[in-house]
């Protein structure tokens, strides 16, 4: 339909970058263990949502999206300074044929691509962070309020979309005029919201899109 993607990488426990959302199985494959504890044949065992599909590999999906703008969210569930996974990534991304970019909840990932590869356009990934609860009080707001962004420095902010009223995100968007990128807007009402807020939106469900047109 000619929209770019945006996907997610991590390693599983072979070392291998694969493209899945989740640090565990258990939404997606009903299994609990987490990506990073099974190796990549392991993971071919299990199939997606009751689907056929299984987890792919990042070369192929590289492969297989043939060029098309690229959105590449470094995850941190394998730690927050594994830069490991960004030499990696980049091995895999200079060679591909469309634009793309990176981003990372972890501005120290983003840090990375600053001081490695500063021609690489990044993003710093946030949200309010008040129904994690993984993520301890401090750092929720530390995060929040994009309080990191002097360590990443980052080309664009990528926030939760639902979550723009929190005084951080008003601040830094008033104050320094960042490229926002909303995410994720699902149907097209929150689409519609999202655009007004943002300069770009991550989506899905596209209740309108008629691939015939």
């Amino acid at each position: 339909a000619g929209y770019g993607v945006e996907l997610d990488i991590q390693y599983s426990k072979d070392m291998k970058i694969v493209v899945f959302h989740d640090a565990t199985l258990s939404r997606m494959c009903g299994v609990d263990k987490k990506v990073s504890e099974c190796t990549y044949e392991e993971l071919l065992n299990y199939s997606l949502d009751g689907t056929d599909e299984k987890i792919p590999l990042f070369s192929e999906v590289l492969e297989i999206l043939s060029g098309a703008p690229l959105v590449c969210e470094i995850k941190n569930h394998n730690g927050n300074r594994n830069y490991k996974l960004c030499e990696d990534a980049f091995e895999l991304l200079k060679n591909y044929k469309g634009l793309y970019c990176v981003e990372s909840f972890s501005p120290f990932l983003v840090k990375w691509f600053r001081k490695v590869h500063h021609e690489i356009v990044r993003g710093q990934l946030s949200c309010s962070f008040r129904r994690d609860k993984e993520v301890d009080p401090a750092t929720g707001f530390i995060m929040r309020n994009l309080l990191i962004n002097f360590i990443s420095r980052p080309d664009f902010i990528s926030y939760r979309h639902k979550d723009t009223n929190t005084l951080g995100f008003k601040a830094c968007s008033k104050i320094f005029n960042p490229l926002l990128i909303g995410w994720t807007a699902k149907g097209n009402e929150e689409q519609e919201l999202a655009w007004k807020k943002f300069n770009s939106v991550i989506f899905e469900r596209l209740k309108d899109y008629n691939p015939n047109e």
